[in-house]
């Protein structure tokens, strides 16, 4: 299956020592590689870089990497079976992700049971719902298994000659 989302681990240029790059693009695109390196160490799919989404005022959201992730149906329960099973971890980043508070109202289950539901009604789904699992369950497989983070995806960038050494 095919689906169109955001890329996990990414928080966006703004506010963070990346903003003053001359190529935000570029450095997306290295960006997808990485985590598509980082991912097919264990999940096989493939993620393309679709495109950076830069938003007008940054009161509200941040930059975005827009990909699309090819992904077999037996990887995808391999992915979901294991966020599920890692059932006090997963909670946890649930709870702190998709918990409404001021300011935010979560349309996502902050439970382990709300993600077990997702599980059997994905097909269900609007993409962009889709999505939204995809990437939650991807971020937290990078950030639990790898312990990858977007400092990974700064020292690759580095690595690839994006960043300078003022910047990096």
């Amino acid at each position: 299956m095919k689906i169109n989302t955001y890329l996990p681990i990414f928080n966006g240029f703004y506010g963070s020592i990346l903003e003053d790059l001359e190529d935000h693009e570029e450095a997306s695109k290295l960006f997808v590689e990485a985590v598509n390196k980082e991912v097919n160490q264990d999940i096989k799919c493939d993620i393309k870089f679709q495109s950076l989404v830069r938003p007008r005022f940054y009161n509200f959201t941040n930059d975005e990497i827009h990909v699309s992730i090819l992904i077999s149906k037996k990887e995808f329960n391999y992915l979901f079976n294991y966020c599920l099973e890692q059932r006090e971890e997963f909670t946890k980043y649930l709870e702190s992700r998709f918990t409404s508070c001021d300011g935010f109202a979560s349309h996502y289950y902050n439970t382990l049971a709300g993600w077990e539901r997702y599980k059997y009604e994905f097909n269900d789904y609007e993409e962009s719902k889709q999505g939204v699992i995809l990437a939650t369950l991807l971020d937290f497989y990078l950030e639990y298994v790898f312990e990858y983070s977007e400092d990974n995806l700064m020292e690759y960038a580095n690595q690839n000659g994006v960043l300078t050494q003022e910047i990096y």
